[in-house]
């Protein structure tokens, strides 16, 4: 079942190529941090899918800018429109495809780990400076 997972990213990333799979991929790895460190937990559940579907929308827009503006240099904005909304598809498809393999449980890990990690170097007391 996972390889048909990652057959379906491979065309993804096939079709939409490496710069556009990436931005996308980076999307859903900011909202993941975001989600993780509880920044919507006084908003109730029932609206939190809007707000998530709110920052992807955003995100995806804001990033189709950047890389028509660093790639393509110019472009009008029914190209601007369609480069977001395929790099919002993107998004939603390696979302998907990140909650329902085990990808999930791999990168709550590797999140715990850094931010043990990152709290443990905040809490170490600073080197006595006399000399």
């Amino acid at each position: 079942m996972e390889s048909y997972y990652l057959d379906i990213f491979l065309k993804i990333f096939v079709t939409y190529g490496w710069q556009i799979a990436l931005i996308a991929l980076l999307g859903v790895v900011i909202l993941g941090v975001l989600k993780y460190c509880n920044i919507f937990s006084s908003i109730p559940e029932s609206e939190r899918h809007y707000i998530y579907i709110a920052i992807s929308v955003g995100f995806s827009i804001f990033a189709a800018a950047i890389y028509i503006f660093i790639c393509k240099g110019e472009a009008d904005a029914g190209y601007l429109l369609s480069l977001a909304v395929a790099m919002l598809a993107l998004n939603q498809a390696i979302y998907n495809i990140f909650k329902v393999t085990k990808i999930n449980a791999l990168a709550r890990k590797l999140l715990d780990h850094i931010f043990k990690r990152a709290t443990n170097k905040t809490k170490e007391k600073p080197p006595d400076e006399t000399t």
